[in-house]
């Protein structure tokens, strides 16, 4: 029933997975009665591509020769086992079998009716292959990272989705097991160049998916090439991540090496308005465990952020991105980047009156803000709020001084853990051009340096 299950029911008989077989438990039963499933669901499933078998779902001949027959198919198969939910327990057929408890009598007595040489046998599998802990995973082959650098100029105005699509374009023709895909915005995340083959319906020796318009489908998908040793990156809007946001905590949670590319990650996109205007998408993201959010400012976070996407083995990655053009401000060479947060505009003297945190497309903002208020405050750009936040107290003392200014184009709660004051966006954004918006909504240099001037007393 649910709609998610569409969107990879579609791709898969779209892309002719033949050895993809689904059995439908068809027992007409939901936990709140009788399932709402469609009229004819086997006519809905072979009219998306698949070839679809009917069978007593409790006779076991009939479900071997359906599995043997789907073998030799050239398209997915759905077969539909028809079964009573519950078969021989006094709950049978009614939602009360979903979770009911039976007592040690009843038990008992379904043992003993139900058991089988055959299902012994096949129970003793079961616990041989869990004890020897399944079937192993594969080794997960990255591209060759070695000498690998960013190309950027500073002082020059590029969206960081375009430097990201330089790297990754880098990547792709550096060998491993990256499948590339988007969610039919491959051209716009820009994550689709040169080195970019696709997969299509029989052939599968490419290296890019497109995914339609099913950013489910395709973080389930993505997790499944993870699961099987392959090392996929996936790319939509970062308004749409809430589409796939089931998919992405299945991956945290199991520890999937996937990365996901996600442009267009503020208010300044332009005339699509607020419906592609990400606002709580970001922090709501970085609450995620085992998730590393990164949100680079130029070209060398965004080598940073994907060389660290790439080497971690046992958790996901965002790679947020700006549709906006950026100015490259050079990061200082003493630098830690490794370090989640460093301070790229130092004060000109000793004494640190303010600080001012910023991510991506603000961090110019916050520089220019700084300009602004005199040579006693620094800028902190902050890529991955999470490994800033694992650093000592002590690396964190050292480059949040005095009065602390975190300034960012999506909510502003989260920022208060490391801020005395936040400059966010707490309602959802306007239609304008970028730069009108962002204006709009307060990201404004002279009005952030008369709000901290205030601050300060001064």
């Amino acid at each position: 029933m649910e709609g998610v299950a569409q969107e990879s029911i579609a791709f898969a008989g779209r892309y002719k997975l033949n050895n993809l077989i689904l059995i439908w438990d068809d027992n007409g039963i939901s936990i709140d009665g009788a399932a709402l499933t469609d009229i004819d669901v086997p006519a809905r499933m072979e009219a998306a591509g698949w070839h679809v078998m009917s069978i007593d779902g409790h006779d076991f001949e009939q479900i071997t020769d359906a599995l043997e027959d789907a073998g030799d198919c050239d398209m997915p198969v759905f077969i539909q086992a028809k079964t009573t939910l519950g078969r021989g327990s006094s709950a049978a057929g009614t939602p009360r079998a979903h979770g009911l408890g039976l007592d040690m009598a009843e038990l008992e007595r379904l043992a003993s009716e139900f058991e089988t040489e055959k299902g012994i046998s096949l129970w003793g599998q079961v616990a041989a292959v869990s004890k020897n802990g399944g079937s192993d995973i594969q080794a997960w082959t990255t591209p060759d990272m070695s000498g690998l650098e960013m190309t950027w100029d500073a002082g020059v105005a590029v969206s960081t989705r375009e430097l990201s699509g330089r790297f990754l374009e880098t990547l792709m023709g550096r060998g491993g097991d990256l499948i590339v895909g988007s969610a039919d915005l491959g051209g716009s995340t820009n994550v689709k160049g040169a080195f970019a083959h696709d997969i299509m319906p029989g052939e599968f020796i490419g290296n890019y998916i497109n995914y339609g318009v099913r950013e489910h489908a395709m973080g389930a998908v993505m997790n499944g090439l993870a699961a099987a040793g392959m090392r996929p990156v996936g790319a939509t809007f970062l308004a749409f991540s809430d589409y796939m946001r089931p998919s992405i905590r299945l991956a945290a949670l199991s520890g999937l090496p996937v990365t996901y590319v996600f442009t267009h990650d503020s208010i300044a996109v332009g005339e699509d308005g607020p419906t592609h205007q990400p606002i709580e998408q970001l922090p709501s993201l970085r609450l995620m465990p085992n998730l590393n959010v990164f949100r680079p400012c130029n070209g060398a976070e965004i080598a940073f952020a994907w060389t660290y996407a790439m080497s971690d083995t046992a958790c996901p990655s965002c790679i947020v991105l700006s549709r906006q053009k950026v100015m490259q401000i050079a990061a200082p060479e003493n630098a830690d980047l490794s370090r989640g947060a460093y301070i790229i505009k130092p004060a000109s003297g000793r004494r640190v009156r303010a600080t001012i945190v910023a991510t991506g497309a603000e961090v110019p903002l916050a520089v220019s803000v700084a300009g602004i208020l005199g040579d006693d405050i620094q800028v902190v750009s902050m890529p991955c709020v999470s490994i800033f936040r694992a650093q000592s107290d002590e690396y964190k003392k050292k480059i949040l001084r005095g009065y602390v200014v975190a300034i960012e184009a999506a909510a502003a709660a989260p920022w208060f853990e490391f801020a005395d004051a936040v400059v966010g966006i707490d309602e959802f954004g306007v239609s304008g051009d970028g730069a009108s918006v962002y204006a709009r909504c307060g990201f404004d240099a002279e009005t952030i340096a008369r709000q901290i001037k205030d601050s300060l007393g001064k």
